[in-house]
C-alpha cells in the first residue's frame, strides 16, 4: 500500500538533504588556491633590477634637462637663438620617453589620421581632361595619410581659376614593415575654384608617393590645381608611466615654436615639470624650510644684513618698495609721505623684540 506524499513529508526530505549537504561541505574541505606569487629566477631578478635603475636614470636626465631649460629661459637674453636648442633637448626626450622601435614605430605613441603637417605644391593645368594623358602633380612624404586637390579662386592677381577634373591618384605607399605596394585610386571628381576634394589613403604609410592627373574642361579654361600630401600626427599613449612628463615636453615645444617665444610661460611650464617628477616637490619643500630657518634665525641675532638673495622679497613688499621709492622723488609733501611709507614698511619687516627677562633674573 502506498503512502500519499504530502507537504510535510517533502519539506521533511529538503530539510534532510541541505543538512547533509552541509555536513558533507564541512567534511571535505575546498582545495586550496593556487598561490599566484611565484619565486623570481636569479636571472629575473637581475633584468628587473635593471629595468629599473634604467627607468631612474632615464627620469635623472629627463628632470636635469627641464631644469637646464628653466635656467636657459631665466638668463637667455634673447630666447630666439636658444630655442632651437630647447626643441632638440624636447625632441630628444620625447623620443626616449615614447620608446621607439625599430620599425620606426613607438611603444607609447602611434601616428593617427590627424594633420601634423602638409607637403604641397601648385601647378598650372592645361590639358583636357578627355585626353589621354593628363598634367601630374607628384609629392613625396612620410607617414602621409591623405591626398588634398584644390582648385584656388584665382590664377592670378587679375584672373580668376577655372574647375578642375581629379581623374585618379596613383600612390607608392611603403609599410611599416618596408612592404612597398601600387595603389590606384579613381577619382572622377570636378573641383570648383575655392573647393577642395580629399582622397584617403587605406592606410598611415610609412612614406607615400602620390601622382595626381588632374584635367581642365576645354582648351580655352586653364587652371590652377593645388595638391598637398597630409601627414599624420604622433598621439601619445595616456597609459604611458611617464605621461604627465610627456604632456609638459607637448607643451614646451610648442611654447618654443612660437615667435617670440614666451619667456614666462617657458619658465613656468619647466619649473612645473620639474615639480611633477617623483620626489622634487619634497626636495623642494625641504629645501625651503631649511632656508625660512636660516633666515630667521639670522633675523633673530640681527645678522641679517646683506644675505636677501634675488626674488626673497614677495610681490606686496615690492610693490610697496616702488611706491615709496616714487614718492621720494615728487614734491615735499610726497616725500614726507614716502619716508612714512618706508618707516611702517621696516616696522612690519622686523622680527619681534626678544621677550623681557622675568622680573629678578641676573642680567647678562
Amino acid at each position: 500500500m502506498r503512502h500519499p506524499i504530502t507537504l510535510t513529508s517533502v519539506l521533511v526530505i529538503a530539510l534532510l538533504s541541505i543538512a547533509a549537504f552541509g555536513l558533507l561541505a564541512q567534511e571535505t574541505p575546498a582545495p586550496a588556491a593556487p598561490s599566484m606569487t611565484t619565486a623570481l629566477t636569479p636571472e629575473e631578478t637581475a633584468k628587473a633590477e635593471e629595468a629599473s635603475a634604467l627607468e631612474e636614470k632615464k627620469m635623472s636626465d629627463v628632470a636635469v634637462d627641464f631644469k637646464a631649460i628653466f635656467r636657459m629661459a631665466e638668463f637667455c637674453d634673447n630666447l630666439e637663438p636658444c630655442a632651437p636648442v630647447i626643441r632638440k633637448v624636447v625632441e630628444q626626450n620625447l623620443d626616449m620617453l615614447r620608446e621607439p622601435r625599430s620599425d620606426g614605430s613607438y611603444r607609447w605613441a602611434s601616428f593617427q589620421r590627424v594633420e601634423a603637417g602638409r607637403i604641397s605644391d601648385e601647378k598650372e593645368i592645361l590639358k583636357v581632361s578627355t585626353e589621354a594623358t593628363l598634367d601630374t602633380i607628384e609629392l613625396a612624404g612620410k607617414h602621409s595619410f591623405s591626398v588634398v586637390v584644390t582648385a584656388p579662386r584665382k590664377r592670378s592677381l587679375i584672373s580668376a581659376n577655372n574647375k578642375i577634373f581629379v581623374r585618379d591618384v596613383i600612390a607608392e605607399i611603403t609599410s611599416g614593415d618596408g612592404k612597398i605596394r601600387t595603389a590606384e585610386i579613381p577619382v572622377g571628381v570636378w573641383v570648383n575654384p575655392g573647393d577642395s576634394h580629399s582622397v584617403p589613403l587605406d592606410e598611415i604609410a610609412a612614406s607615400a608617393r602620390v601622382k595626381v592627373n588632374i584635367g581642365v574642361e576645354s582648351g580655352t579654361k586653364k587652371a590652377v590645381a593645388s595638391v598637398a600630401l597630409l601627414q599624420a600626427g604622433l598621439v601619445d599613449d595616456p597609459l604611458n608611466p611617464h605621461h604627465p612628463a610627456v604632456k609638459r615636453l607637448n607643451v614646451l615645444n610648442s611654447i618654443v615654436k612660437e615667435k617670440p617665444v614666451n619667456r614666462g610661460q617657458l619658465k613656468a611650464t619647466a619649473e612645473e615639470a620639474v615639480l611633477e617628477l617623483p620626489g622634487e616637490m619634497e626636495k623642494l619643500m625641504k629645501l625651503r624650510e631649511i632656508e625660512v630657518k636660516r633666515m630667521r634665525e639670522l633675523a633673530e641675532g640681527g645678522e641679517a644684513t646683506g644675505v636677501v638673495a634675488i626674488g626673497d622679497a614677495t610681490p606686496d613688499v615690492v610693490h610697496e618698495l616702488g611706491k615709496a621709492a616714487k614718492l621720494l622723488s615728487g614734491t615735499l609733501t610726497e616725500q614726507e609721505e614716502g619716508r612714512k611709507m618706508l618707516d611702517s614698511l621696516i616696522q612690519q619687516l622686523s622680527p619681534p623684540p626678544p621677550p623681557a627677562p622675568p622680573v629678578g633674573a641676573p642680567k647678562s
